[in-house]
């Protein structure tokens, strides 16, 4: 028979496990990513993000309304609603979607 604690520690820690680690992208890519942000921006172009997650990563199919450099994040408008997302989330941009 095991503790409700001990039970609580071993699902922690077997998400953890599970957890993934952030993907370390060259410069050049991220330039790349970047200049398909700003393309996708300008045109008004449907794009997918993928975007990093801990555990597994998401997809958003948008127009990005809005591009903030400086506080490091970008602005999808997606069925209906707009969703801040920060600019270090994106792995990859996948335009006229």
């Amino acid at each position: 028979m095991m503790l409700p604690e001990h039970v609580a520690e071993l699902l922690r820690q077997a998400k953890e496990r599970n957890k993934k680690e952030r993907p370390e992208l060259d410069a050049q890519y991220v330039e790349e990513l970047n200049r398909k942000m700003r393309v996708a921006y300008l045109s008004k172009a449907k794009v997918g993000l993928k975007l990093f997650g801990e555990w597994q990563d998401r997809y958003l199919t948008g127009y990005i309304t809005h591009l903030d450099p400086e506080r490091g994040r970008l602005r999808i408008a997606t069925e209906g609603r707009g969703l801040w997302v920060k600019l270090a989330d994106v792995l990859d941009v996948d335009g006229e979607v």
